[in-house]
């Protein structure tokens, strides 16, 4: 495995989800290496550029201009200031924002630490009943990377042990001697390779396909038994674990190895960690602050209609009055 360089991606998700013969197919493409990710980054050329990459938030961005939170705009709910109740209010909707804006922060800046973010599993699935695979051999190192090849079995068989599907790991530089294949070539050979080598439908063939240093495609096929548990997402867990590793210092064995490790427990349980709690809160203080902000608006315009009431119903002759009688005492009193 050759790794360096500047991270990007090409070809996202390439064919997926393809049924053969009762198998499925499915494969991604990629290309870049370790490193170069920026996090305030321009647009960039290709993959996912940075967090904030292209032209930016807008123009003043929060708090700039003259917009709600920001410059000087303010709403009055009569009289020459905006009252305690109004200051209440703007300070508890600007804490929420904050509290908001650091929630999604936090979050992106996990997905940052680890590098690609893999998909969740919705569902508890269930593994294959015993009986179903006879087991075989694990890998094939074409390439001939592995130095310890007994901790990526380890992981493989761990792999098994969870999910009842035996996985079968492909490691090539070339396919039927190309560095060029096509899905369609992959997709032959890969089929071509589960007719020789198995006999049930239990199996799973991952491929690591690499021709060129930083560009690699990898791709599964899938036995009819094999798919009731590894289905797309749980193929689209697998192959999000080979993109966001290869991203990180992880010697060969141990980036295969830790690839069927977190793909495996990830497959099997439906996930519900810490990211998805941080958009739950998030969605809330979300759900608050357009409730504030409407509540604000509303009590402003109906104030405001208030007041207009009651200039246009107030009695002019009368404060003609009150102000006669008010010089009157001005002048009593000098």
């Amino acid at each position: 495995m050759k790794r360096g360089g500047g991270e990007s991606s090409s070809g996202g998700r390439s064919s997926g989800g393809r049924s053969s013969g009762g198998r499925s197919f499915g494969g991604r493409s990629s290309s870049g290496g370790r490193g170069g990710k920026s996090v305030f980054g321009g647009s960039g050329s290709g993959g996912r550029g940075g967090l904030f990459g292209g032209p930016g938030l807008g123009s003043g961005g929060l708090g700039g201009g003259r917009g709600l939170f920001g410059g000087r705009r303010r709403f009055r709910y009569g009289g020459n200031g905006t009252g305690p109740g109004a200051i209440g209010c703007f300070t508890a909707i600007l804490l929420a924002v904050i509290v908001a804006v650091v929630i999604v922060g936090v979050i992106f800046i996990m997905d940052i630490a680890e590098n690609r973010p893999v998909t969740w599993s919705s569902y508890q699935r269930e593994p294959l009943p015993a009986g179903t695979v006879n087991e075989t051999s694990y890998i094939r190192d074409d390439a001939k990377w592995l130095v310890r090849e007994d901790t990526v079995k380890n992981s493989m068989r761990n792999f098994f042990r969870a999910t009842g599907v035996q996985p079968y790991l492909w490691i090539t530089e070339t396919i039927r001697g190309s560095r060029d294949a096509s899905w369609e070539e992959i997709e032959a050979a890969m089929n071509a390779l589960y007719q020789e080598q198995f006999t049930d439908e239990g199996h799973l063939i991952l491929l690591f396909y690499e021709p060129s240093k930083g560009v690699y495609k990898t791709a599964y096929v899938a036995g009819s038994a094999a798919k009731t548990v590894i289905d797309d997402e749980a193929s689209q867990i697998i192959l999000d674990c080979f993109d966001k590793y290869y991203y990180s210092n992880l010697e060969e064995d141990e980036y295969f190895a830790t690839v069927f490790e977190k793909s495996a427990d990830m497959i099997m349980r439906a996930s519900f960690g810490v990211k998805q709690v941080f958009l739950v809160i998030g969605g809330l203080i979300a759900l608050f602050i357009l409730y504030k902000i409407t509540a604000m608006i509303l009590r402003h315009r109906r104030l405001k209609r208030q007041q207009d009431i009651d200039i246009l119903n107030a009695d002019v002759s009368k404060i003609g009055d009150d102000e006669a009688e008010r010089l009157a005492e001005k002048y009593d009193d000098e």
